[in-house]
């Protein structure tokens, strides 16, 4: 009842214009059908109302419980977009407490392994034609915007006070060269020698 209220405001402040709607926290495919439905019926209800809608409606999920990763074939399918929430996907996939100082070196963005499962999910959007983007710390972080630019990333999502370091870095950047450096990265197999490359470029 909560999420159908709460659909309902999104698609009535949203009315005439381009609406963009992702859920959270998916953990299995068949939420997001759920979810996903659950809009469409609201939104089929506010047209039969004769309410004023929305002149497009996307519906997206954010990729940040790792269970979600081994069904990304099947959600591409049905998402318009998706956003990599690099926070919680990193605490999930380190299964670790991120706000733990004892853990501080468990959490590691820069490990190999984290790198490689989000060029991953880049490129399995990016061959379903999927509108991917990258949010969290990671994406206010000026040393990993080439990486992302590599990656193909389409959009970044972070805290405003970022946004100025991060559009100047942009500016400065190839893409080509960014895409260069981002499967030298990949191919890297330890936090250090990542941590090395990012400094060099």
């Amino acid at each position: 009842a909560i999420l159908r209220k709460q659909v309902r405001a999104f698609l009535r402040a949203a009315a005439g214009k381009e609406l963009n709607v992702m859920f959270p926290m998916i953990s299995d495919v068949s939420e997001f059908e759920e979810a996903k439905e659950t809009l469409l019926i609201e939104l089929e209800k506010e047209k039969r109302r004769g309410t004023p809608i929305p002149s497009r409606v996307n519906v997206g999920l954010m990729i940040e419980v790792p269970s979600i990763v081994f069904q990304l074939e099947d959600v591409l399918k049905q998402a318009d977009f998706i956003s990599i929430g690099t926070n919680d996907l990193a605490q999930f996939t380190f299964a670790c407490d991120r706000g733990n100082p004892r853990l501080t070196e468990r959490y590691d963005v820069l490990s190999s392994p984290f790198l490689k499962l989000m060029g991953d999910i880049v490129a399995k959007a990016d061959a379903a034609g999927v509108y991917c983007s990258v949010c969290g710390e990671m994406a206010g972080r000026p040393e990993m915007t080439p990486f992302f630019i590599g990656l193909g990333c389409s959009a970044l999502s972070m805290d405003p006070a970022h946004i100025p370091t991060i559009k100047e870095r942009i500016r400065a950047l190839s893409a080509e060269d960014c895409e260069i450096f981002a499967r030298g990265v990949l191919r890297r197999r330890s936090a250090e020698s990542v941590r090395e490359a990012l400094a060099d470029f």
